[in-house]
């Protein structure tokens, strides 16, 4: 690779320590620290459609507007969040850990590197995962299958698939909750298999409505970010309020709303991880497993997909504290 040609994310975090990158990212987020001295370095995430990374930018980092190469007031840099941007940098390690240190950072022209043109998106196509969400509506009975297909339509519809999942840990990208919510709903119909009491379609609807509260919490503009509401509220409450309306409009009997309403309340599992109730029913117990698990496995797909030639254990995952290993398998029929 020439030492002029712009690297991707990607690229980026398959770099040995002390290699150099330059690249344009879209800028997903930034704060202001103080080191020891008294001296302003930020923490910088981008992100291009490759992926994100996080770095910092010490006291000693250049923040320049490109067109007129003036230095950046502290003001300024905070207005490139959401903004395209070109970066010169170099990779570290820390403590055993690739760190990504940004030297210059300047301001594009965004009519020509737009924002949203940076935004990963889902690695599954559009299609495939709607009609896989359509074969899960479909599988309920008549009353859940009619209630579904009454509220994702308009605007609802649009927003559920192509919002994230979340701004940051997982699915953080265009289409993330829908892919979340497909693999939620398969993975939590699969368990159910040894259970011959539990309502299959009961799972297979509170599954898809799980994070129906992201619709509010999140917004593209044009990056993910969360909203007012969803700090101060939370998507599992905005979720559950917006299920409450959902069902004064398009009606829905009495026990089976409530059945779904606990599901969305209950579907992190513990009170200190956001669940206003822990679950209580088969059923909300089989969809927060499952939601569970497919956020460790998202975590251990990307800390796994970004290994380094000779590295065998991934960096360590905060959002889940752990490492993650994969060594030689048979090969799945």
């Amino acid at each position: 690779m020439g030492r002029d040609e712009l690297m991707t994310v990607e690229a980026v975090l398959r770099l040995r320590p002390g290699e150099s990158f330059k690249g344009v990212y879209a800028v997903r987020d930034l704060q202001a620290n103080r080191d020891r001295g008294g001296g302003t370095y930020w923490s910088v995430t981008v992100m291009d459609p490759t992926g994100a990374m996080e770095g910092k930018a010490w006291s000693s980092a250049r923040w320049l507007d490109r067109r007129e190469g003036e230095p950046l007031s502290e003001d300024q840099i905070q207005s490139l969040k959401g903004m395209s941007v070109g970066v010169v940098g170099q990779v570290k390690d820390y403590r055993g850990s690739l760190q990504v240190d940004f030297r210059e950072l300047y301001r594009l022209d965004q009519d020509k590197y737009p924002p949203l043109d940076l935004v990963p998106r889902s690695p599954f196509p559009q299609e495939e995962l709607e009609e896989r969400f359509w074969r899960i509506v479909g599988s309920c009975g008549e009353e859940l299958r009619g209630f579904l297909e009454g509220i994702f339509v308009g605007d609802l519809r649009d927003r559920f698939f192509s919002y994230p999942a979340a701004v940051s840990n997982h699915h953080a990208y265009r289409a993330g909750l829908l892919e979340h919510t497909v693999h939620v709903a398969e993975a939590a119909l699969g368990m159910c298999g040894p259970y011959r009491d539990v309502s299959l379609e009961v799972v297979a609807a509170g599954a898809l409505l799980h994070d129906l509260g992201k619709v509010r919490a999140y917004r593209m503009s044009p990056l993910p970010e969360v909203t007012v509401e969803g700090s101060v509220l939370d998507h599992v409450a905005m979720g559950y309020a917006l299920f409450e309306e959902l069902v004064r409009d398009r009606g829905l009997r009495g026990e089976l709303a409530v059945h779904l309403g606990h599901i969305i309340l209950s579907h992190h599992g513990q009170k200190e991880y956001g669940s206003p109730v822990v679950p209580q029913t088969l059923e909300a117990l089989i969809v927060s497993a499952a939601d569970e698990l497919d956020f460790h496995l998202f975590c251990c797909r990307e800390g796994l997909r970004w290994l380094r030639d000779g590295q065998a254990v991934s960096d360590f995952n905060r959002s889940t504290q752990r490492r993650f290993w994969t060594g030689e398998l048979p090969q799945r029929p």
